[in-house]
This record gives C-alpha cells, sequence and structure tokens, in this order.
C-alpha cells in the first residue's frame, strides 16, 4: 500500500536514482486533534505527528498538508546527509 502512493512534489524534474525510495502514507485524526505521515525512506524508517498535547482540534492538523511536507523534508536532508547509504527500498534488503 505504501509503495502505490507517489510523492506529491515529484514533478519529474529529479532523476529518480539520485533519490532514495519513498514510501509513505498520512492520516487525520477525527476532530483533526493530530496529523501524521509515515514511511520507509531508503533505509530508514520516518514517522512525523503533529498535534496539539492537550488534545485540542485544529483545521490545520490535516495529514497531507502539515505532516507530509515536513516528512518530506526530513527525508530529503537525510538523504543528503547519507548519500552513502543504500539505495534500495527495504523490502529489496530482506532478501
Amino acid at each position: 500500500m505504501l509503495r502505490r502512493n507517489p510523492r506529491p512534489d515529484d514533478d519529474g524534474t529529479v532523476p529518480i536514482r539520485t533519490r532514495w525510495p519513498i514510501e509513505w502514507k498520512t492520516g487525520t485524526s477525527w476532530g483533526f486533534r493530530d496529523a501524521w505521515s509515515a514511511g520507509v525512506v531508503g533505509p530508514y524508517v520516518l514517522v512525523v505527528w503533529i498535534g496539539d498535547f492537550e488534545g485540542q482540534g485544529n483545521p490545520a492538523f490535516v495529514g497531507v498538508d502539515a505532516a507530509a511536507p515536513l516528512f518530506f523534508r526530513i527525508a530529503d536532508a537525510l538523504n543528503l546527509a547519507r548519500p552513502a547509504e543504500a539505495c534500495r527500498p527495504w523490502h529489496a534488503q530482506q532478501a
């Protein structure tokens, strides 16, 4: 399921082989209490949570709008900081 979710900012200008594969998903809780994005980024698992510790709802807490941009900024920063890491998807490393 995660592999079928294309990157929202992928306009085809950056060659795929220069980036780690990213498999991801977002979510928004009932009442907009929190937003999250989770996935596999190259050899890492990454989860971003945005919310209010008091449980207050906020209409800005929508996974794709709030958590996903931060998720991809962290994913891209990891990719740049650790270019020597394996670029294979995690499921290919299990073999």
